[in-house]
């Protein structure tokens, strides 16, 4: 499902890779889609100062249950 179909207003998301068509290109320069980009590159850097100096890498429940040797709790499995 694409994000336009979820009631998305403005995708910044850029295209990966091949030849991109002139009104993509074009969206891509628009100054509402540099403006997203910008807010997104923001947001990006607030969760990586959150990651790595607050200590918000593992979920306090995951935490206490690994600190007691309990396996966390949903922890996912491989296949």
């Amino acid at each position: 499902m694409s994000c336009k179909q979820e009631g998305v207003k403005v995708v910044c998301i850029p295209q990966r890779g091949g030849t991109k068509a002139p009104e993509r290109e074009a969206y891509e320069k628009s100054w509402e889609f540099k403006d997203g980009q910008r807010f997104r590159a923001g947001i990006e850097g607030r969760i990586s100062v959150l990651f790595r100096g607050r200590g918000m890498n593992v979920s306090p429940k995951v935490a206490s249950a690994s600190s007691y040797g309990l396996q966390p709790p949903c922890s996912p499995t491989t296949s």
